[in-house]
């Protein structure tokens, strides 16, 4: 799905209006390009998860668009889980029926328009128009999980757009999320040599496990590191990790430990070299 490295021009998350509060509208924005659907997918196995995607979008004096899948098949509590982890990852104020993904995702994009409408009122012309995006999209699965990937962008004027990329893995079978509660020690040393062996691979376009051709020296020269903290004692991602058919996925968000200018600093960690660092529930999933 969506493997988003330096990321500008495309969609991605969580990043509150600029401290403006946004107002639900009741109806369509008057003058508008608007326009919501529901897309499905058929599942391409009998067992996988069938999907089907809800969408706004508004495009005028400001933009919006919301691609976002959700599953139409499956036990009720996994479905639960997703929508509400759906509306939880968006904004957590919709108080509907979360199983409503269309419905949701309609009160959502209509606040938006509201809300950048208002702020556009503010932004000098140069800077263009507001805007905000969101796609959600099934990841991976297997006969044990499903992973959700999500990315935001949005653009409130000034330099360039602020954007969030992840992921969060649900157990199918009671809907349960994972994230570092499925590693058995986030201090191990082990797992510090893992981070820096990551983001050394990240800045050399390298696979995890290659010889990496960045020193230290030259690592430490591209973050931007919080006092306490150096390339031997570095912070996980505040993003938690997610299962990917290829591995873990790490993902530290801009500006975490980078500038803008370095992208999401993510990388994926293959099952064989991270299983160790798993905890036995961890571990279960992967079986």
């Amino acid at each position: 799905m969506m493997k988003a490295r330096h990321f500008i021009p495309l969609a991605l998350l969580l990043v509150a209006c600029g401290g403006k509060q946004q107002t639900p509208a009741t109806d369509t924005p008057t003058d508008s390009v608007c326009a919501d659907t529901v897309r499905t997918e058929e599942a391409a196995e009998p067992d996988t998860i069938t999907m089907a995607t809800a969408t706004f979008e508004y495009k005028k004096k400001v933009e919006v668009e919301y691609n976002v899948a959700y599953p139409t098949s499956g036990n009720a509590t996994l479905k639960h889980a997703i929508c509400e982890f759906i509306n939880e990852n968006i904004e957590g104020k919709y108080k509907g029926d979360v199983m409503d993904v269309q419905k949701m995702v309609n009160y959502y994009g209509k606040a938006d328009v509201k809300s950048l409408e208002d702020m556009q009122k503010e932004i000098p012309d140069e800077y263009g128009g507001c805007s905000r995006t969101i796609d959600m999209a099934k990841e991976y699965e297997t006969e044990k999980l499903v992973t959700m990937g999500y990315m935001e962008q949005i653009y409130l004027g000034g330099a360039h757009p602020d954007h969030k990329i992840g992921g969060v893995t649900f157990r199918k079978k009671d809907g349960r999320r994972f994230g570092y509660d499925m590693m058995k020690n986030e201090g191990d040393e082990g797992i510090q040599r893992m981070l820096k062996n990551g983001i050394k691979a990240y800045y050399t376009d390298a696979a995890y496990g290659e010889n990496p051709t960045m020193t230290d020296e030259e690592l430490e020269e591209k973050l931007m590191l919080s006092d306490g903290k150096s390339i031997d004692f570095l912070p996980l991602p505040k993003t938690p990790p997610y299962f990917t058919k290829d591995g873990l996925e790490f993902t530290y968000q801009t500006y975490e430990i980078a500038c803008y200018a370095d992208g999401n600093v993510s990388f994926t960690v293959p099952y064989s070299k991270v299983k160790k660092y798993l905890n036995q529930t961890g571990l279960d999933l992967l079986e």
